[in-house]
């Protein structure tokens, strides 16, 4: 199998599966469910004012074959830059694809900068991974009902509808020899997702974080199932759509045995579970 998408992480994790996301655990636990490879997203959260950003992560992985990355970029900060280091890294085949963050950054998917990136992705022929659906809130509420970053709303409470599927229709019709990644499958706008996919064959979806796998609201057998069945519509009624799924994680939110799990809970045959576990990610050279 090949984790299409995965994090990395130094803090200590709080309500999640796993207290460790650091890189040596990543590894012994996909290693454990039988994946042969993992892509590491860059994250650039300027609300936050954190990520883990091209450079520090390429130091992390030190040259381990095993991971793969996706360099990113903050599209609101110094684009030019951000654009030039990407191209460098690129050059040097230090990354096989670009990961942008609408929504947790303030940018549309149809604007000019964003143009740009994916202008880049087409000279180098790499696949550009968006975020898709809900986005998490920067940080939690204080005793005094304000966020502990001092707002007494989320700046990313109003930024969502910028990583819904729509969005990403003008990029999809001017950019037709690039392939676009959506994922998450844009939960909760699958059926949106799906519309788009049948419009346009170079958009594909993972399966991560599609459960918040430790979460006893979220993670329970009904939700697993129904969210299996969400893929299953999508390889069903999309043009070639069991090429147009692949099996992802984002560790540290969803674990390697949920991720397991819901593939498993697609009864493909074993041609087609291969084919989303692995085959769709090396065609995309991943």
């Amino acid at each position: 199998m090949i984790d299409i998408h995965a994090h990395t992480s130094n803090h200590k994790m709080i309500g999640l599966h796993t207290e460790d996301a650091t890189l040596p655990t990543l590894k012994r636990i996909a290693q454990e469910h039988g994946v042969e490879r993992v892509c590491l997203m860059a994250t650039y959260f300027p609300f936050k004012q954190s990520g883990v950003h091209n450079r520090v992560l390429l130091d992390r992985i030190a040259g381990d074959q095993f991971f793969r990355m996706f360099g990113s970029l903050d599209m609101t900060g110094n684009l030019p830059a951000g654009c030039l280091e990407l191209e460098s890294l690129l050059k040097e085949r230090l990354i096989a694809g670009i990961k942008l963050y609408p929504g947790y950054q303030a940018f549309s998917l149809a604007s000019t900068g964003a143009f740009s990136i994916y202008t880049i992705a087409e000279n180098y022929g790499i696949p550009v991974m968006i975020h898709g659906g809900s986005l998490h809130e920067c940080c939690r509420r204080d005793e005094k009902l304000t966020y502990r970053c001092g707002h007494m709303t989320c700046p990313l409470d109003g930024l969502q509808y910028l990583s819904m599927p729509k969005q990403l229709r003008p990029a999809l019709r001017m950019y037709p020899g690039v392939n676009f990644i959506m994922s998450h499958l844009a939960y909760p706008y699958t059926d949106e997702l799906r519309a788009v996919m049948q419009e346009y064959p170079n958009l594909y979806t993972d399966i991560g974080a599609i459960i918040r796998t430790g979460d006893v609201d979220d993670d329970t057998e009904e939700e697993r199932q129904r969210m299996a069945d969400e893929v299953v519509r999508i390889v069903e009624e999309v043009p070639n759509g069991i090429q147009r799924v692949m099996f992802a994680t984002d560790f540290p939110i969803q674990g390697y045995a949920t991720s397991v799990d819901l593939l498993k809970r697609m009864h493909l045959s074993p041609e087609d579970e291969i084919k989303v576990a692995k085959r769709n990610a090396e065609n995309l050279g991943l």
